[in-house]
Protein backbone atom coordinates (compact mmCIF):
# COMPACT_ATOMS: atom_id res chain seq x y z
CA UNK A 1 0.00 0.00 0.00
CA UNK A 2 3.04 2.43 0.81
CA UNK A 3 4.61 1.38 -2.58
CA UNK A 4 1.28 2.09 -4.39
CA UNK A 5 0.89 5.15 -2.32
CA UNK A 6 4.13 6.33 -3.39
CA UNK A 7 3.83 5.94 -7.16
CA UNK A 8 0.85 7.34 -7.34
CA UNK A 9 2.57 10.53 -5.62
CA UNK A 10 5.29 10.39 -7.97
CA UNK A 11 2.74 10.84 -10.98
CA UNK A 12 0.65 13.10 -10.00
CA UNK A 13 4.29 15.60 -9.48
CA UNK A 14 5.62 14.25 -12.93
CA UNK A 15 1.83 15.28 -14.14
CA UNK A 16 2.33 19.18 -13.05
CA UNK A 17 6.18 19.54 -14.09
CA UNK A 18 6.23 22.40 -16.41
CA UNK A 19 6.40 21.84 -19.94
CA UNK A 20 9.64 24.13 -20.06
CA UNK A 21 11.52 21.72 -17.98
CA UNK A 22 10.91 19.05 -20.45
CA UNK A 23 11.72 20.71 -23.66
CA UNK A 24 15.09 22.00 -22.25
CA UNK A 25 17.47 19.46 -22.64
CA UNK A 26 20.29 21.70 -21.80
CA UNK A 27 19.38 21.75 -17.75
CA UNK A 28 21.57 19.45 -15.78
CA UNK A 29 20.39 16.82 -13.86
CA UNK A 30 21.04 18.40 -10.72
CA UNK A 31 18.78 21.25 -11.88
CA UNK A 32 16.04 19.62 -12.82
CA UNK A 33 16.16 17.55 -9.60
CA UNK A 34 15.94 21.17 -7.55
CA UNK A 35 13.41 22.15 -9.95
CA UNK A 36 11.01 18.59 -9.27
CA UNK A 37 11.89 19.05 -5.44
CA UNK A 38 10.53 22.77 -5.25
CA UNK A 39 7.59 21.62 -7.08
CA UNK A 40 6.32 18.41 -4.10
CA UNK A 41 6.75 21.73 -1.48
CA UNK A 42 3.85 22.65 0.42
CA UNK A 43 2.86 26.14 -0.87
CA UNK A 44 2.66 28.74 1.54
CA UNK A 45 -0.08 29.64 2.21
CA UNK A 46 -1.63 33.51 3.45
CA UNK A 47 -1.82 33.10 7.36
CA UNK A 48 0.04 30.43 8.31
CA UNK A 49 3.33 30.71 9.68
CA UNK A 50 6.32 29.48 7.93
CA UNK A 51 8.32 28.35 11.63
CA UNK A 52 6.56 27.83 14.53
CA UNK A 53 8.89 28.08 17.97
CA UNK A 54 8.46 24.70 20.11
CA UNK A 55 9.23 26.94 23.08
CA UNK A 56 5.93 27.14 25.60
CA UNK A 57 7.15 30.47 27.07
CA UNK A 58 7.33 32.05 23.19
CA UNK A 59 4.53 34.28 23.28
CA UNK A 60 5.79 35.29 26.82
CA UNK A 61 8.98 36.36 25.40
CA UNK A 62 7.58 38.16 22.11
CA UNK A 63 5.46 40.22 24.11
CA UNK A 64 8.31 41.33 26.36
CA UNK A 65 9.82 42.15 23.55
CA UNK A 66 7.69 44.39 22.18
CA UNK A 67 6.85 46.20 25.88
CA UNK A 68 10.62 46.78 26.46
CA UNK A 69 11.69 47.73 23.06
CA UNK A 70 8.42 51.04 23.37
CA UNK A 71 9.45 51.43 26.62
CA UNK A 72 12.78 52.62 25.65
CA UNK A 73 11.37 54.24 23.13
CA UNK A 74 9.14 56.53 25.34
CA UNK A 75 12.01 57.16 27.67
CA UNK A 76 13.74 59.57 25.71
CA UNK A 77 11.12 60.60 23.25
CA UNK A 78 9.05 62.42 25.12
CA UNK A 79 10.89 64.15 27.64
CA UNK A 80 13.94 64.97 25.42
CA UNK A 81 12.73 68.32 24.02
CA UNK A 82 12.31 69.79 27.52
CA UNK A 83 15.75 68.27 28.72
CA UNK A 84 17.52 69.94 25.47
CA UNK A 85 15.85 73.33 25.79
CA UNK A 86 16.40 73.53 29.57
CA UNK A 87 19.12 71.85 30.78
CA UNK A 88 21.32 71.84 27.61
CA UNK A 89 20.51 75.49 26.43
CA UNK A 90 20.14 74.32 22.91
CA UNK A 91 18.18 76.05 20.18
CA UNK A 92 14.63 75.22 18.77
CA UNK A 93 16.42 74.57 15.46
CA UNK A 94 18.98 71.92 17.04
CA UNK A 95 15.90 70.06 19.38
CA UNK A 96 14.03 69.78 15.75
CA UNK A 97 17.53 68.28 14.14
CA UNK A 98 17.43 65.60 16.87
CA UNK A 99 14.29 64.76 16.46
CA UNK A 100 14.64 64.19 12.65
CA UNK A 101 17.40 61.26 13.39
CA UNK A 102 14.49 59.02 13.72
CA UNK A 103 12.79 59.83 10.54
CA UNK A 104 16.58 59.78 8.72
CA UNK A 105 17.29 56.46 10.15
CA UNK A 106 14.10 54.92 9.43
CA UNK A 107 14.45 55.86 5.70
CA UNK A 108 18.27 54.68 5.84
CA UNK A 109 19.24 51.69 7.94
CA UNK A 110 16.45 49.09 6.47
CA UNK A 111 18.02 49.74 3.28
CA UNK A 112 21.22 47.47 4.94
CA UNK A 113 19.80 45.79 7.76
CA UNK A 114 17.62 43.87 6.08
CA UNK A 115 20.25 42.33 3.62
CA UNK A 116 22.27 41.59 6.74
CA UNK A 117 19.45 39.71 8.33
CA UNK A 118 18.01 38.28 5.62
CA UNK A 119 21.49 36.86 4.30
CA UNK A 120 24.26 36.90 6.50
CA UNK A 121 23.04 36.32 10.60
CA UNK A 122 19.97 35.16 12.26
CA UNK A 123 17.61 37.68 13.17
CA UNK A 124 17.91 37.16 16.62
CA UNK A 125 21.50 38.11 16.84
CA UNK A 126 20.79 41.03 14.70
CA UNK A 127 18.32 42.06 17.11
CA UNK A 128 20.70 41.49 20.12
CA UNK A 129 23.98 43.36 18.34
CA UNK A 130 21.28 46.63 17.49
CA UNK A 131 19.91 47.09 20.64
CA UNK A 132 23.49 46.70 22.43
CA UNK A 133 25.09 48.96 20.30
CA UNK A 134 21.70 51.83 20.58
CA UNK A 135 21.96 51.01 24.09
CA UNK A 136 25.61 52.05 24.54
CA UNK A 137 24.54 55.38 22.03
CA UNK A 138 22.01 56.43 24.15
CA UNK A 139 24.07 56.20 27.34
CA UNK A 140 26.67 58.24 25.66
CA UNK A 141 23.99 60.40 24.78
CA UNK A 142 24.00 61.24 28.13
CA UNK A 143 26.84 62.79 28.96
CA UNK A 144 26.89 64.97 26.46
CA UNK A 145 26.32 68.89 26.34
CA UNK A 146 26.63 69.82 22.82
CA UNK A 147 24.76 69.51 19.78
CA UNK A 148 27.28 68.35 17.64
CA UNK A 149 27.74 65.33 20.31
CA UNK A 150 24.30 64.60 21.28
CA UNK A 151 23.03 64.78 17.83
CA UNK A 152 25.72 62.24 16.40
CA UNK A 153 24.40 59.32 19.89
CA UNK A 154 20.92 60.03 18.77
CA UNK A 155 21.59 58.95 15.39
CA UNK A 156 23.19 56.19 15.54
CA UNK A 157 21.14 55.04 18.74
CA UNK A 158 18.16 55.07 16.30
CA UNK A 159 20.11 53.73 13.43
CA UNK A 160 19.91 50.80 15.05
CA UNK A 161 16.39 51.32 16.66
CA UNK A 162 14.53 51.59 13.74
CA UNK A 163 15.05 48.43 11.70
CA UNK A 164 14.89 46.51 15.24
CA UNK A 165 10.84 47.45 14.42
CA UNK A 166 10.70 45.84 11.53
CA UNK A 167 12.89 42.94 12.83
CA UNK A 168 10.78 42.46 15.60
CA UNK A 169 7.56 41.97 13.51
CA UNK A 170 9.16 39.50 11.30
CA UNK A 171 10.95 37.42 13.89
CA UNK A 172 7.17 37.45 15.95
CA UNK A 173 5.24 36.39 12.66
CA UNK A 174 8.08 33.35 11.82
CA UNK A 175 6.99 32.29 15.61
CA UNK A 176 3.23 32.45 16.13
CA UNK A 177 1.26 29.27 14.81
CA UNK A 178 -1.26 31.66 13.32
CA UNK A 179 -0.94 35.27 12.64
CA UNK A 180 -4.19 36.65 14.05
CA UNK A 181 -2.14 36.23 17.33
CA UNK A 182 0.16 39.10 16.01
CA UNK A 183 -2.07 42.35 17.35
CA UNK A 184 -2.36 40.56 20.99
CA UNK A 185 1.66 40.81 21.16
CA UNK A 186 1.93 44.14 19.57
CA UNK A 187 -0.23 45.79 21.99
CA UNK A 188 2.15 45.14 24.85
CA UNK A 189 4.57 47.98 22.78
CA UNK A 190 1.60 50.28 23.25
CA UNK A 191 1.07 48.97 27.15
CA UNK A 192 5.26 49.84 27.41
CA UNK A 193 5.14 53.27 26.39
CA UNK A 194 2.08 54.05 28.52
CA UNK A 195 4.12 52.76 31.40
CA UNK A 196 7.34 54.57 30.38
CA UNK A 197 5.45 57.96 30.56
CA UNK A 198 3.32 57.56 33.69
CA UNK A 199 6.91 56.56 35.11
CA UNK A 200 8.43 59.36 33.66
CA UNK A 201 5.50 61.60 34.19
CA UNK A 202 5.11 61.08 37.68
CA UNK A 203 8.16 59.84 39.08
CA UNK A 204 10.67 62.09 37.16
CA UNK A 205 7.93 64.47 36.99
CA UNK A 206 8.56 65.34 33.39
Amino acid sequence: ALRFGQIRAETFVASKRPRWLAKTPSLSYATRQLVLKSLRKKPFMPGEARMESAHPWIRTRLSVMFFLAFFIYACWMVPMASYMGKALQLSPGDIGWVYSAAAIAAIISPLFVGYVADRLFATERILAALHLIGGAALLAGAWQTKFSGLMACMMLHTLCFMPSLALGNSLTFRNLPDAALFPRIAMFGTIGWIVSGWIVGLVLGE
